[in-house]
């Protein structure tokens, strides 16, 4: 796990939306899902 600042996550989001292809929806969900999942193992 690498820990990024705000600014470095707003530029990672955008290449991945913009180069990659993956809609900013999909992107949230999956965030959503591996925090879900972290509180639930904890």
């Amino acid at each position: 796990m690498h820990i990024v600042t705000s600014a470095q996550m707003r530029e990672l989001d955008r290449r991945t939306i913009e180069e990659v292809g993956i809609p900013s929806m999909a992107l949230m969900e999956n965030a959503g899902k591996a925090i879900a999942e972290e509180v639930v193992r904890l």
